[in-house]
């Protein structure tokens, strides 16, 4: 593979991971939003809730096609490979997806299924989760090729991807907390901000559980992260993501309502390099790099031109309607929590 090939390689993963970073971090507040629908007490409170997400909530994702696009055309192996092996979680958080919208538009014409469709819409979203969680630690995992493991790791194989799945949960859930700290009215306000820690613990459990199951799991990793050279970006790597732990916590009940949902999206962000770093240079671990699994150049080429058109119009038509909406609804602040009585 020449030179030119390599760094269109190079260029198409950086767009793949580019998109599911945009997905996980917007498409995850929408859908944390959407977890916490059951922790929410009362109706006013989450009519308020839902109305936070109504203008974004179905453009988010955008993301996930333009990423499955991205990885098909620049791919194809991987992608014929990756959606092999992870068949029967797509097929889960399509259906969910799609009963996401279906009850989201539902909850509003249900007369007495109103609270029905809402809890709908609650258990498609955390299903949703659990499924991209347990997508997740298929492919941190890996195929297990030739190396055979001790029957307590092969135990953890087995169990990693649903641990993986309920602390996607937890990190969706601090997402969309931190989301409603920003977006919504004083009480539903102070209700995220209790939430907060706790979705926060859920995703450190995660964080930690992947830290020490990834070595232990996989050669590749190990050497990634121990060998003379690269332990001390680990441990860097390590206080980095303890700062912004902290700074997340701390900032949850601060006045500056912004920063949380800054720093959750950060913690979000570096995770999501920590676990490209340790699978590099493979896309379909352990199987495939992306260099191997790259299509061929004239490919690349002709459908990068299309892609450069494409993606300036996506990332232009979100951001306008984020500009447009950036600020709550001035209801959302005045708006009870719970409607008056009717005697």
């Amino acid at each position: 593979m020449n030179h030119a090939t390599d760094w269109l390689a190079l260029a198409y993963a950086a767009l793949v991971a580019g998109a599911l970073v945009a997905y996980v971090l917007m498409d995850g507040w929408d859908l944390g939003v959407g977890i916490l629908y059951p922790l929410v007490p009362g109706r006013a409170a989450r009519d308020q809730l839902l109305e936070t997400i109504q203008p974004f909530w179905d453009a988010n994702e955008t993301w996930l096609v333009f990423g499955g696009m991205a990885l098909l055309l620049g791919f194809p192996l991987a992608y014929a490979s990756l959606l092999t092996r992870l068949y029967v979680p797509v097929c889960v958080m399509l259906f969910a997806l799609v009963l996401r919208g279906v009850s989201y538009e539902f909850r509003y014409h249900g007369g007495t299924l109103r609270e029905f469709w809402g809890h709908a819409f609650a258990a498609s979203s955390v299903l949703a989760a659990f499924a991209q969680g347990c997508m997740l630690g298929e492919v941190v995992e890996g195929s297990p090729g030739t190396q055979s493991f001790s029957p307590f790791i092969a135990l953890l194989r087995g169990s990693f991807p649903l641990v993986c799945g309920m602390g996607v949960i937890g990190g969706y859930a601090l997402l969309g907390a931190c989301w409603l700290i920003l977006k919504a009215g004083d009480d539903l306000r102070n209700k995220a901000r209790e939430l907060a820690p706790l979705a926060l613990g859920m995703t450190v459990g995660l964080l930690i559980i992947i830290c020490i199951f990834t070595p232990l799991a996989s050669a590749h990793v190990a050497a990634r992260w121990f060998s003379q050279n690269t332990w001390l970006r680990a441990v860097l790597f390590v206080i980095a993501q303890a700062i912004i732990v902290w700074r997340l916590r701390s900032s949850v009940w601060q006045p500056k309502l912004h920063r949380p949902l800054q720093w959750a999206a950060a913690l979000t962000v570096l995770s999501f390099v920590g676990v490209v770093a340790s699978l590099y240079p493979y896309i379909v671990p352990y199987d495939h790099t992306l260099f191997a699994a790259a299509n061929d150049r004239a490919t690349l080429s002709f459908a990068g031109v299309g892609i450069c058109i494409v993606l300036p119009v996506v990332i232009l038509y979100l951001a306008l309607g984020y500009r447009v909406f950036r600020t709550a609804p001035p209801r959302l602040s005045t708006l009870p929590l719970d409607p008056p009585s009717v005697q």
